[in-house]
């Protein structure tokens, strides 16, 4: 009797055993932020987007927005959050710099042009395929806008930009939506002086228009 007594503890603390680690094993795997950004400084430059997200949703969102990303890098910001454990919601744009980047031929918008926008896309589509075989739950692409000053002439790239932008969204299982920003980025006040970062009016009503989206998808 006290071999089966013995015999059943240890089996019982075996079970407790392996359910906390399966518990832990599933702790580790969700990002202690369950929503992160990945993107270039319309995110990470002055950083409104993310605080004003915050203020307005009461969501505790990590940012791994860098200055001057292109898609590529972006993609490597995400291995580096996903290091921290897979989010359920990523924000993120992406493309901007590569076309700012070819700024002469994408005012011209030419065939480079479009290449280049072809590569981004590419890189994007990749970058959601792996998020959704992680088990992200949602994405939101915040899409391009219409840039002046050092940067105008660039219209037909964004359209083209967009269009493509689209396809992030329409082969995927995971809820997702491209945030349109082209009207309410228009008028005097939304941009910095440079014509293509967004002002903190401009940052305020993008994340605005996001967490309208966001909480149209659960």
């Amino acid at each position: 009797m006290r071999l089966f007594l013995e015999a059943s503890v240890v089996a019982a603390l075996s079970l407790v055993s392996v359910s906390a680690h399966a518990e832990s094993a599933e702790d580790v795997n969700r990002a202690a932020n369950e929503t992160i950004i990945i993107g270039d400084s319309i995110f990470a430059l002055n950083g409104v987007i993310n605080s004003e997200l915050e203020e307005i949703s009461s969501l505790d969102i990590d940012s791994y927005a860098r200055n001057g990303a292109i898609m590529s890098g972006i993609v490597r910001q995400y291995q580096q959050a996903r290091a921290n454990g897979i989010a359920r919601t990523v924000i993120m744009n992406g493309g901007g710099n590569d076309v700012l980047a070819n700024m002469g031929n994408c005012r011209a918008f030419n065939q480079t042009c479009i290449n280049v926008i072809e590569k981004a896309t590419s890189q994007g589509l990749d970058l959601v395929n792996q998020m959704e075989a992680d088990g992200v739950e949602r994405i939101f692409f915040l899409g391009y806008y219409y840039t002046t000053s050092l940067a105008s002439g660039l219209e037909k790239a964004v359209d083209y930009a967009m269009s493509r932008a689209a396809t992030l969204c329409e082969n995927t299982t995971v809820r997702c939506e491209v945030v349109d920003t082209r009207d309410i980025m228009q008028g005097s006040g939304n941009l910095s002086w440079d014509g293509i970062h967004p002002s903190r009016t401009g940052s305020i009503k993008m994340a605005q228009l996001l967490w309208e989206r966001m909480q149209t998808i659960d």
